[in-house]
């Protein structure tokens, strides 16, 4: 999932590794904000709706862990939404409109619709037409890579991973041991995909990779492998302000083309369809 989130931001002028706390004021869709003008900005839930992230990141929690590859899906999802960012990829087709969901590159392939109807309806009962569709998917993308399973990187577990420190294998076996529903079973256990400073968004994932102690199989392999990739990473990790400046780039191209302001849009009650 990493790794495919490296070539996205590559082709962005970057390299992105965790979504930002998404702005919410019509930034990913169709929410408009007087105060703002219908300016992209961020914090604009924190007094309309405050609850909206920990609503967001509990149905995402609980997704991933009935489904590890959801995480994978949610992220897809969004990307595959923008560009445009404006939740028009949830739309069902009709007999009036036919949308995106069964466009031949994503019928029968994306996944995580359920999620975000689940996210909407709870939100729709505790702020009504509030939290924009396209926002929804935006933030729940960002929660996605924040968590994986130990049976996602179960090749990691294994003492003889190439280039990794003893003790950091060994933290993995300890916590991957640890059952979580009490049947011996601890495949089932989240883990952070960035152990050292999971609750900041910073270049500890470059700096994680550099010393051996990347979570997943497919994000070590960035420094083990292409030498493009290498050096991304090399320098990412040793200069932070290089990733944010990179990071902030990306995420601008790709969130700012043909997004929804102003009165243009609309906060759909149904995500999958429109009011």
């Amino acid at each position: 999932m990493m790794k495919f989130l490296t070539l996205v931001m590559i082709l962005l002028n970057g390299v992105m590794i965790t979504l930002p706390k998404a702005t919410s004021d019509g930034s990913y869709g169709d929410y408009y904000d007087h105060n703002t003008n219908g300016v992209l900005g961020f914090d604009v839930y924190k007094d309309i709706c405050p609850e909206v992230e920990a609503i967001i990141f509990s149905w995402v929690q609980r997704a991933v862990m009935e489904d590890s590859r959801m995480a994978a899906s949610l992220l897809r999802l969004h990307f595959h939404d923008c560009f445009g960012c404006d939740g028009s990829v949830l739309l069902d087709d009709s007999n009036f409109f036919v949308g995106e969901k069964t466009a031949a590159p994503n019928f029968n392939s994306l996944r995580g619709f359920e999620v975000v109807d689940a996210i909407k309806s709870e939100l729709e009962t505790l702020c009504p037409e509030t939290v924009s569709c396209a926002d929804i998917l935006a933030i729940a993308a960002r929660d996605s890579v924040l968590l994986a399973r130990c049976s996602t990187f179960s090749a990691r577990l294994q003492s003889s991973s190439v280039t990794s420190p003893p003790a950091f294998i060994e933290s993995l076996q300890q916590l991957c041991s640890e059952s979580t529903d009490g049947d011996g079973d601890g495949g089932n256990t989240l883990a952070q995909l960035d152990l050292v400073t999971p609750a900041t968004f910073d270049n500890q994932y470059y700096v994680n990779l550099v010393s051996g102690e990347g979570l997943l199989p497919s994000d070590q392999v960035l420094v083990t492998g292409d030498d493009q990739a290498r050096d991304i990473v090399i320098t990412y990790a040793q200069d932070p302000f290089v990733f944010f400046e990179d990071f902030q780039s990306s995420m601008l191209k790709m969130g700012s083309v043909g997004v929804i302001t102003g009165t243009s849009g609309e906060i759909r009650r149904d995500c999958r369809r429109a009011n």
